[in-house]
């Protein structure tokens, strides 16, 4: 059911509660909430819950419903990522009663009875099921998009290859031998593994680093290598799953693993002659390979600039792999920029451009406004990348951005 126009303007009259106490309304909300309901424990990333990222990311999307609560269209983006995360982890309806209750629960205990009245709560109980609602209608098209899959599904390890310094690919074949479906270059799967710390599963998604086949998957993916290891209210490394993978997988241990979703992708059996730019920092590279990948199976004849950052030759995951594609299509641009080089990186034979580079210097000057972009790598890497070529003039829906972690509204400053 719609909300009113009144429930709409009391909305409105609360944005600035949420702007200035947001964030403590979802960590209130989060401890109430994993507190009574330990289940949904192994649903929200614990990481990102003793980091403050998961509290921050819901009061950038609470802000950024209500300041849109006349203008849904404007969060539709961002909502349809939230979905095929969310049906990539089988969310189900009656989860989000729960959230629901305890959402509301949190700003009765924050507001107070002064605040909280009677018309607030009804005007924010609409407004949720009004998101919710549509949320859960669309995860359900999801679902019935191929009701041969729909749960958890094993998969064995059947390889586990080194391809650079802290990073590995891991083949996945199912354990019911069921011809996988298709997927385009550039989605993801989850995984859910087993975190001893925790006693319960931990869900990830890695982008799948190969073009498709139907007979396995495979997926790359980088060791956390960064001072946070045992930090924290459970004791967590930042990287906890992607570390349990390098450190404890071994070939035969059998992975729950999803359906292949996002919105982040190349449509390669499109037949078109646009140019593509695939730009890549670090682990972001990984979909880039599978794009690429797809790209040479289907002898396309795109122009294609390839411009990846590492930190040098021990680092750089695939170098191999994209040269030789990029030989088989003849019509592929590499740039290669090196952060810290090391003494026997070659300029011109292992990279192009050496150490902290500016976004102009990385897009470079030949990257035409028509062209389809797509932009992988830590969050600020690509909101800088995306804002150097809009200056150019290259549309803002012209550009794909993917965006993992939690998901894929704003956070809040501050």
């Amino acid at each position: 059911m719609a909300l009113t126009a009144d429930q709409i303007s009391i909305i409105k009259q609360t944005t600035p509660i949420l702007e200035d106490h947001g964030i403590a309304l979802c960590q209130l909300f989060y401890k109430n909430l994993l507190s009574d309901n330990n289940a949904l424990n192994a649903v929200f990333s614990q990481t990102n819950q003793q980091s403050g990222a998961q509290p921050r990311a819901l009061a950038g999307s609470l802000l950024a419903y209500a300041q849109n609560i006349d203008n849904l269209s404007a969060l539709g983006p961002a909502v349809e990522r939230i979905c095929q995360k969310h049906a990539s982890m089988y969310i189900q309806p009656e989860q989000y009663a729960t959230v629901g209750e305890y959402l509301l629960a949190a700003m009765a205990q924050l507001l107070g009875r002064a605040a909280f009245t009677d018309d607030v709560k009804n005007a924010w109980t609409a407004a949720y099921w009004q998101i919710a609602n549509l949320m859960i209608t669309r995860e359900k098209q999801l679902y019935e998009s191929d009701p041969t899959w729909n749960g958890w599904r094993d998969f064995a390890v059947a390889e586990k290859v080194v391809e650079a310094e802290g990073m590995l690919s891991l083949t996945l074949r199912p354990q019911d031998g069921k011809e996988l479906p298709d997927y385009h270059p550039g989605q993801f799967i989850s995984v859910n593994v087993e975190v001893p710390q925790l006693g319960y599963k931990q869900t990830r998604q890695f982008s799948l680093s190969d073009r498709p086949y139907p007979d396995h998957y495979r997926v790359s993916v980088k060791k956390d290598q960064s001072s946070n290891q045992g930090q924290g209210c459970v004791g967590l490394p930042d990287g906890v799953v992607s570390n349990i993978i390098h450190d404890h997988t071994r070939i035969g241990d059998i992975i729950e693993v999803s359906k292949p979703r996002g919105v982040f992708f190349v449509d390669v059996k499109q037949e078109t002659d646009r140019p593509l730019a695939l730009i890549s920092a670090g682990s972001g590279v990984t979909p880039m390979v599978a794009i690429l990948e797809s790209l040479a199976a289907k002898r396309s004849r795109r122009r294609v600039k390839w411009i990846h950052v590492t930190r040098n030759s021990k680092a750089h995951a695939f170098k191999d792999r994209v040269r030789e594609l990029a030989s088989q299509l003849g019509a592929v641009e590499i740039r290669t920029i090196y952060s810290r080089p090391l003494p026997e990186d070659e300029q011109g034979e292992n990279y192009n451009i050496s150490g902290r580079v500016s976004s102009s210097e990385l897009v470079g000057e030949d990257i035409p406004t028509h062209a389809e972009c797509c932009i992988c790598g830590p969050s600020k890497f690509m909101d800088d990348v995306s804002a150097e070529l809009q200056n150019r003039g290259v549309p803002e829906q012209a550009i794909k951005m993917e965006l993992f972690g939690t998901g894929g509204l704003p956070e809040p400053r501050g």
